[in-house]
């Protein structure tokens, strides 16, 4: 009964949500994530499915799925990235609200029609931001259904911190705003120029209570795996991007956000390669990771005095270990308890 007076109101046909979900060698987990999109309580979305050259038998179960609702659309098209496969879709949503749903993830219980009530209580928000729930592969989720009411926030002159420090798909952004920006990139991280893209163009945000993505924890994906190098080159540029979408924005930068983003640049990026790098392309990481290094005096105003130290000595004298010992000697010591 509820459903039914829902989609009345709603006018039936037209479409509120697009479930983007690109697909890439997910046999395993499609029909589960899927089924977490059917089972929503609520019915006028689109999902959007993109099998991007999969090897497997992704692409054939996706069409099975889309033979039983019309609301599922497939697009079949060569390998082209996480980043193609997202846009690919956006040419052709229809929603007022974007989703992004990877393939292996879930989407929570009910949480289309809890979105559309507070998306209706504040018609000027341009995004939504929800809760992010881990689960283990193997293990069931658990939801968080929240306590306290949507608030709603405004974004038209700052840049939070915590923003981009929440995982990207626990938010939803209006078509009509966002719906032309595209993501770029082939990195770990291509939602983060996305994010600051829209963000710096964002006015009203409303931050809800309750889970709005089920991440699946899983040995095999993309956050578990080796880098190759150009996961590790697009990660630095991805960070230097934001930062130039930031401080082009003319939006104040919350002091905790430009430190995250420059330890990025100057610690986390070394230690992707040393850790995460295989060793044969480590070398032309380092060179592209020194080259960058001519760009960073733009934001010596944000940077401690260690940090400006490390760029011009490093800048100075390009080798690895120099760098590993400016990079870590802060944290070493820290972390020792010889800086007591």
């Amino acid at each position: 009964m509820f459903r039914e007076s829902l989609v009345c109101y709603l006018g039936g046909d037209k479409v509120i949500f697009s479930i983007i979900i690109p697909c890439y060698k997910v046999e395993e987990y499609i029909g589960e994530c899927l089924d977490s999109v059917l089972a929503q309580d609520f019915a006028d979305w689109e999902a959007i499915c993109v099998d991007d050259g999969s090897p497997d038998r992704t692409g054939v179960i996706l069409d099975e799925y889309a033979s039983r609702d019309s609301r599922i659309n497939v697009i079949h098209q060569k390998n082209g990235g996480l980043s193609a496969a997202r846009n690919a879709a956006l040419k052709v949503a229809q929603g007022e609200w974007l989703y992004y749903l990877d393939s292996d993830d879930l989407m929570p219980p009910d949480m289309l029609v809890k979105v559309n009530h507070d998306v209706a209580t504040h018609p000027c928000a341009d995004m939504v931001w929800g809760k992010l729930s881990k689960f283990m592969d193997g293990l069931e989720p658990e939801w968080n259904s929240g306590s306290r009411p949507a608030v709603e926030i405004d974004v038209s002159d700052t840049f939070f911190f915590r923003h981009f420090s929440t995982y990207f798909p626990t938010f939803l952004f209006k078509r009509s705003v966002f719906g032309d920006i595209p993501f770029v990139g082939e990195s770990w991280c291509e939602e983060r120029p996305y994010m600051a893209k829209c963000l710096a163009r964002a006015k009203t945000m409303v931050e809800i209570d309750y889970s709005t993505y089920g991440f699946r924890e899983r040995a095999g994906s993309i956050t578990h795996t080796r880098m190759q190098l150009k996961h590790c080159t697009g990660y630095l540029d991805a960070t230097r991007e934001m930062l130039k979408i930031l401080t082009a924005s003319g939006k104040h930068i919350e002091p905790a956000l430009m430190r995250i983003l420059l330890t990025d640049w100057m610690e986390w990026t070394p230690r992707n390669i040393v850790i995460r790098l295989d060793a044969k392309n480590r070398s032309a990481a380092w060179r592209y990771w020194f080259n960058s290094l001519k760009e960073i005096q733009q934001y010596g105003h944000a940077m401690t005095a260690w940090r400006r130290f490390t760029a011009i000595v490093c800048r100075v004298l390009p080798l690895r270990f120099v760098a590993m010992v400016l990079c870590y000697l802060p944290d070493y010591i820290k972390r020792k308890g010889l800086h007591r």
